[in-house]
């Protein structure tokens, strides 16, 4: 698991039922879990220069994935320095549709950070935003189908169960 997107997808996948179902649809820009394909790309036929609360992407484009022909996954990822920016953008629309939990986090170096996830879970999926995904200088927004969820933790179980 080295793309920063795999580890964040596991552990998106393994925290996001523990929250309660929100009622509104949650929409980036738009986007939204499933969101039919052709619709996604005439909403944003090129995501190059992306942006969330004027934060620009740390990779070329956003993550996108479909599956059946709608919108499975969404992940955006930008540097942490733009995390406060995107929180209040996020918090100001759907306040009431998010918890936030925090914890502290350490380097192998002993150095401490204080990690932060907002999510509002929903019978169409997660959308979660993390202050630190793969690394300190890497935060995220992302959207999850409950098809991906699923998915996940029964590769979970199984690999808990090849023993």
């Amino acid at each position: 698991m080295n793309s920063p997107f795999l580890k964040h997808v596991f552990a998106c996948g393994l925290f996001a039922c523990s929250f309660a179902a929100s009622a509104q649809t949650i929409e980036i820009k738009g986007i939204y879990l499933g969101m039919p394909e052709a619709d996604f790309k005439q909403l944003h036929p090129n995501l190059n220069g992306f942006t969330v609360a004027g934060i620009q992407s740390k990779y070329s484009t956003p993550y996108v994935y479909f599956k059946d022909g709608v919108l499975d996954s969404f992940s955006f990822y930008f540097t942490a320095n733009g995390y406060d920016d995107v929180r209040a953008a996020l918090l100001t629309k759907y306040s009431s549709q998010f918890q936030c939990e925090e914890e502290i986090v350490s380097t192998r170096a002993g150095a401490s950070f204080k990690q932060e996830r907002c999510r509002s879970d929903s019978p169409a999926g997660s959308v979660t935003l993390s202050r630190f995904v793969s690394d300190i200088s890497t935060s995220s927004l992302s959207m999850m189908s409950r098809r991906l969820i699923d998915e996940l933790k029964e590769k979970q179980k199984a690999k808990r169960g090849d023993i």
